[in-house]
């Protein structure tokens, strides 16, 4: 193949032996795993004396000549880590160095140019394992060095002038390297004019993208100065709100006009640039996050990064949608401006600082397998120590009021199209600024749990034991909390009491009974077997184990797992517990004081109006 109109058959033995290729911002970082390795390796082990093609590379070629990466990054990062391994005197492999550089990755970089000088990178930590992974391969397969120049990319390049944005956006729709958010971020970027706007704007992006830690462990890579910068002196407020120039300002010149000496320089090498690397961060035996080392994340957050941008979004512009991140794209059509891009990403990370210090997280420091729930700050520990083990709120019974108020939304609203309790809860706080107590959240969250109750019931509470098939999960557990709440002296060690994923209504007195009963029991008559007071929530596997059992034998059944059942259930365990078992009465009188439960809490918290934030 010749070259023509753009396009360049290359060897992969000199594709970097003149040419230099530049990784842009956008771009995410490097990601192979193993698996892509090893094929690349074993292609390479059976190469013979014909031409291999390795697939395309497509470039923009720079106004300096270097030649932008638009697509096949991972590849050619791959192929430049795995030549300069065997690069040798002896060898035909031509490579020089720096030939590959990541733009505004420091800490890439630098584990590149150790690469290339026959040293092991230590970080980031999938550069390190992608060089550990290849010298391995490299001593279990034997590859014929002289061979490489029969393997082959083709070289792309994109005609002058075209739209690289629009180019993501067709990657993106066929599934192909870019997401939707990355296809946004690029868009949002390029408004930016000056290459230190870009170089913040995308730390603060990259950071805010890792839901499963808090905001500040992910600025200050082995500095705490980014901390400093960014967060009140304990690192426990955020300082700048939408401040994006003010911020700049600073940032630039602490990292782009201070002269520094050769030791200074090395250790500039860690700074906020190095974030978008991706911090390594471990946790020691007292809880205090350092930031040497790896470790797993310990929350699990109820948004992932692409729906906590739409919610962003609608804070941002007041314009509620459906938070479907598949509209991710459509939703920002329009909003490519510089004013957009710097307003939009101040309120990304003032939203993101919020969404850590007052929404729920499920936390698996203590209990590894199914974690816990949990609300906490990150506050500094020392001027190297970022502590996370401190409950939002001082006041024990108000914060595990609020605890337990979102564990009952998480629980009943799983898909982030649902949350907008979490929506509700963030616009408030920032109309507040974030300076809000304990009382006002227990009171929006109300407020917000009886709108969803009364909006099911639509003023006709006799439909609870009209439309039973169709009750909302929320109903049940708006009345967990409740019964939580009120310590409810009938069920045994309730101050204990979690909320647990239990999607399923149960009938008590079951729809199919598996074992015969009675001609005249009265639970065959459809008002009584459909009665709220009848129905619980259980877990699927409870529900597709127990459902048809008679209510005597599954009290027998879930006695044996007391830790697993709503308080609703447990209250209906109780009245089944006596010689004369679940009847029609009991069930009756206990669906009666749910209800009037339900119905004195939706009288007690009515909504409230909340100023829109502009």
């Amino acid at each position: 193949m010749n070259q023509f109109d753009g396009m360049k058959e290359i060897s992969v033995a000199t594709i970097f032996g003149r040419d230099n290729y530049v990784i842009p911002i956008y771009q995410r970082d490097y990601a192979w795993i193993k698996e892509d390795r090893e094929a690349l390796v074993e292609d390479f082990a059976k190469l013979g004396d014909y031409d291999y093609f390795l697939g395309s590379l497509i470039v923009n070629k720079k106004h300096d000549g270097r030649y932008e990466v638009v697509d096949g990054q991972q590849r050619l990062t791959t192929l430049f880590i795995l030549l300069s391994i065997l690069n040798n005197e002896t060898s035909n492999i031509k490579i020089k160095k720096d030939s590959l550089i990541f733009e505004a990755r420091s800490h890439s970089n630098e584990a590149l140019s150790q690469i290339f000088n026959q040293q092991a990178p230590t970080h980031p930590q999938t550069i390190a394992d992608g060089y550990n992974d290849l010298v391995q391969l490299l001593i279990e397969h034997n590859i014929d060095v002289n061979k490489l120049k029969q393997a082959k990319l083709i070289r792309i390049e994109v005609p002058h002038g075209t739209d690289l944005n629009k180019y993501f956006e067709i990657m993106n729709t066929r599934g192909e390297q870019l997401e939707a958010h990355e296809v946004i971020k690029s868009r949002l970027m390029a408004e930016l004019k000056e290459s230190s706007e870009r170089e913040l704007f995308s730390n603060i992006w990259n950071a805010c993208s890792e839901m499963g830690k808090y905001i500040q462990q992910l600025v200050g890579f082995r500095k705490t100065k980014e901390r400093d910068i960014l967060f009140t002196n304990q690192w426990n407020d955020y300082k700048w709100r939408t401040d994006f120039d003010g911020l700049h300002k600073v940032w630039e010149k602490e990292y782009f006009s201070h002269e520094f000496n050769e030791d200074e320089l090395l250790d500039q090498k860690n700074t906020l640039t190095t974030l978008i690397d991706g911090p390594e961060i471990i946790e020691n035996p007292y809880d205090i996050y350092t930031t040497t080392g790896t470790n797993n994340d310990r929350f699990n957050s109820p948004l992932d990064f692409q729906s906590f941008l739409m919610y962003v979004y609608a804070l941002m512009t007041g314009e509620k949608n459906n938070f479907d991140n598949k509209q991710l794209i459509d939703l920002f059509d329009g909003c490519y401006t510089e004013t957009f891009a710097k307003k939009f990403i101040m309120n990304l990370l003032q939203c993101r600082f919020y969404f850590d210090k007052f929404i729920i997280k499920r936390d698996y420091k203590n209990q590894r397998d199914i974690g816990e729930w949990s609300l906490k700050s990150a506050k500094k520990y020392s001027d190297k120590y970022l502590q996370v083990d401190t409950n939002t709120f001082e006041n024990r019974v108000e914060h595990n009021d609020i605890l337990h108020l979102q564990s009952m939304f998480r629980v009943t609203y799983t898909s982030p199209k649902t949350m907008d309790w979490i929506y509700d809860l963030l616009k408030i706080i920032l109309v507040k600024d974030g300076m809000i107590d304990a009382s006002e959240i227990i009171s929006q969250l109300k407020i917000t749990a009886s709108q969803k109750v009364r909006n099911y019931i639509n003023a006709d509470w006799d439909k609870l034991n009209k439309d039973s098939t169709n009750v909302e999960n929320i109903v049940f557990n708006v009345l967990d909390y409740l019964l939580w709440s009120l310590s409810d002296s009938r069920i045994p060690d309730i101050s204990e009491y979690d909320f647990f994923y239990h999607p399923s209504v149960e009938h008590w007195s079951p729809q199919t009974p598996r074992d015969n009963v009675l001609v005249n029991d009265p639970f065959r008559d459809p008002i009584n077997i459909n009665h709220f007071g009848n129905l619980c929530l259980v877990t699927s596997s409870q529900n597709s184990a127990n459902g048809n059992l008679l209510p005597k034998s599954k009290f027998d059944e879930y006695r044996k797992e007391n830790s697993n059942q709503t308080l609703k259930m447990k209250l209906m365990m109780q009245l089944t517990d006596s010689p004369d078992g679940w009847t029609v009465s009991k069930m009756k009188r206990h669906g009666e004081e749910m209800i009037k439960l339900l119905q004195n809490f939706s009288d007690e918290n009515k909504e409230n109006k909340i100023t829109s934030r502009v």
